[in-house]
Formats: C-alpha cells, sequence, structure tokens
C-alpha cells in the first residue's frame, strides 16, 4: 500500500508541474501593439522600428535576431524602459506603459 500512495504522489506532482506549465504559457507578460520608434534628426527624421507587434509569454524564450541597423537594439531599450517609442502601446502584465512616466 506505501507504493500505490508513493505512485499516486508522483503522478499528482507530475500533473501539478503540467498544469502549471500550461498554465503560464497563456499568461502574456509583455505584448508590443504596432509599436513604433521614431527620432528626430533635425529636418529629417529615422525610423528605428515600425509597426512591431509582439506577443511575449512567462517561460517563454526569445532570440531577437536581424542584420545590423534593424531595431533589435532600439526594440530591447524599449522593452526594458530605457528607451520610449513613439506610436503604438506596449502592456506589461497587461497594464498599458502608455502614461508611465518617461
Amino acid at each position: 500500500s506505501e507504493y500505490v500512495f508513493f505512485a499516486f504522489d508522483i503522478y499528482r506532482y507530475i500533473y501539478d508541474i503540467i498544469n502549471i506549465s500550461i498554465y503560464y504559457q497563456r499568461w502574456t507578460m509583455i505584448k508590443l501593439v504596432d509599436l513604433t520608434k521614431i527620432y528626430n534628426a533635425g529636418e529629417s527624421n529615422g525610423i528605428g522600428i515600425q509597426g512591431i507587434n509582439l506577443e511575449l509569454n512567462v517561460g517563454e524564450f526569445v532570440a531577437i535576431v536581424g542584420s545590423s541597423g534593424s531595431g533589435k537594439t532600439t526594440l530591447l531599450n524599449i522593452v526594458s524602459g530605457m528607451d520610449t517609442y513613439t506610436e503604438g502601446e506596449m502592456f506589461i502584465d497587461n497594464i498599458s506603459t502608455a502614461n508611465f512616466d518617461s
């Protein structure tokens, strides 16, 4: 009878781990909607990133790849809060960052 309880405990433990991972996969941590960054350089404007749509869920591993000058650093600076975006919307834990202080 000890083995039955032990097997049940292991089954319950694995079941809980699977349910927790499924729950967290559905939880959006960061969401970008049509995010754009425009740099003002005197009379001309430079586009850092334009129209980025992205959802990052808890537990995901993501790699940002692209050629030089494609906006990787700009995107990471905006998501980290080190830079601001010009247009679009960014949500952290489903809270809009539009009204956050710069």
